[in-house]
Formats: C-alpha cells, structure tokens, sequence
C-alpha cells in the first residue's frame, strides 16, 4: 500500500514535466531546456474580416477588413498558453466622403491546444478585449469610439525545425457596442474572419 502510494505522488509530481520531454515527431533526448518548463511563443498574421462600416441611411462605405496581427503567449504547459494580441486595420479613400478609418483591437487571449502531440496541432481560442475606432472624412473631421469585443475561434498549426510554426485560423467576434457615432454604424455584432499566422515558439 505504501508503494502504490509513493507511486501515485512521484507520478503527480512528474505530470507538469512529462509534456516538456515530448516534441513532436517523437522522444528527444532530455535536456536542462525541455525540462525547463513552459516557452514563450510569439507571432504575426495576416487577417481578412467580414467586418464592414455603415452610414445611418444604411449606405455601405466599405466592405470586410483586411490587417495585421501580433501575438504573444506563455505556455504554462503543453496545452494551454495565456497572453496578449493585437489587430490593425485600415481603410483609406472610402465611399461617402471618409478619408480615413482605422480600426485597432488589444486584448487578452488564451489558446489551448486540443491534440497537444500531434504535427499539425488543433486548438481553440477565447479572447476579450477593446476595440477603438477612428474615423476621419471631409479632411478635418474626426471621430473615434471605444469599445468591447469576445473573440472565439479554432486553428490549426503546423510545426517546423527549430520552433517555427505556420497556421490558419478561423474565429468569430462580438462586438459590444457597434456604432462610431451618429452617422456611421457597424451593421452586426457578430462578424468572421480567417487569418494567416507565422511564429516561433522558444
């Protein structure tokens, strides 16, 4: 009895370190780095989104946006990973007098990777942050608002020699408040993008 035990602990005890041996591809030999514990992971994109911009009259001034993206994550282990992201885009020369609009989200993300042992690996994402929206038309007329989105999505990633990773990923946000101000709206709370993703992990 004290055998099985003293088995049951030195397995719970060596859980958080048996993900870290694992590379996917196969066993490697051990190192003062794999045991280390979690990584960082850090990585770009580019975004395509069926978000779209409205004036009150209902008259559409673009359609979808298309950006950049930026991420950073830390692995606390081999399947879930907490950090911060970024998106910007931006529409220049619009229909119905705007001359600029530029829209930024930041916020929290986490990723958790649902086949943490497979090449490529499939994950899930669940996000919340802000978005501020800048608008200006006519040359000096500028508008900007503030606020809220949730962020779900699902992707696939692929990993290379030395760290590298590439992936797609498919996502869906809600936006908490979707009007720039009295003229401009955005139509719909819930808007899909896909987005293109290179990293490294480290």
């Amino acid at each position: 009895m004290r055998r099985f035990g003293l088995l049951l602990v030195l397995l719970w005890v060596g859980l958080p370190v048996f993900p870290q041996i694992y590379r996917v591809g196969g066993i490697t030999p051990l190192s003062v780095y794999e045991l280390s514990g979690p990584a960082w992971e850090v990585s770009a994109g580019a975004f395509a989104s069926t978000a779209t911009l409205y004036t009150r009259k209902n008259n559409k001034v673009f359609n979808g946006e298309l950006g950049l993206a930026v991420r950073g994550l830390y692995a606390l282990s081999s399947w879930a990973a907490f950090g911060v992201e970024g998106q910007f885009s931006r529409a220049e020369d619009a229909a119905y007098v705007v001359d600029d609009y530029q829209v930024l989200r930041v916020g929290g993300v986490g990723k958790f990777t649902l086949t943490p042992d497979t090449n490529p690996r499939v994950y899930l994402l669940l996000g919340a942050g802000v978005i501020r929206r800048e608008l200006q038309s006519m040359q000096f007329f500028k508008d900007t608002a503030t606020d809220g989105y949730a962020l779900v999505g699902w992707g696939l990633e692929k990993y290379f020699v030395g760290g590298w990773f590439g992936g797609v990923e498919l996502y869906g946000m809600y936006d908490s408040a979707p009007r720039l101000n009295a003229y401009f709206r955005v139509p719909h709370r819930w808007t899909a993008g896909v987005q293109l993703r290179f990293g490294l992990q480290f």
